[in-house]
């Protein structure tokens, strides 16, 4: 992988196992996990790799953009950061999904707020029932 098609590298980090294999399951997974999520997905391939050092690289990965995270059911979820959206919740399951940013955006541009007030950014967390969950009739 070329030096600009390296994700790890354009956001300024150091390329290591750890942080590709966190990447990785990340991005072929498609959805948001815990630590402990990660950690029990990269256990079978890395035996060794504790839940400390997931932990500490993706707060890293985090900080340096490549990575956002949110609370869900008392615990932390990571997903890549790849273009700006909002979650949605199933509240049977626990599916996420993601919706584009721009849509919940557009919405929130429709609210009358308390004088004064400005919406500078939003992090939407949105609950409901997937199409799997939801009442057919």
């Amino acid at each position: 992988m070329t030096e600009t098609g390296n994700p790890l590298r354009r956001c300024g980090l150091r390329h290591t196992a750890r942080r590709e294999l966190i990447v990785g399951i990340l991005r072929e997974t498609r959805t948001h996990l815990s630590v402990t999520d990660l950690h029990r997905r990269l256990a079978a391939e890395r035996p060794t790799l504790s839940a400390s050092t997931i932990y500490r690289n993706v707060v890293i990965l985090s900080g340096h953009g490549l990575l956002h995270h949110f609370d869900h059911d008392g615990e932390t979820r990571f997903g890549l950061a790849h273009t700006p959206h909002d979650h949605l919740v199933c509240d049977r399951c626990g599916r996420i999904a993601e919706l584009p940013a721009g849509r919940v955006g557009q919405a929130l541009k429709s609210l009358i707020l308390p004088d004064g007030f400005a919406l500078t950014a939003s992090a939407q967390l949105l609950h409901g029932l997937c199409g799997l969950c939801g009442d057919p009739g």
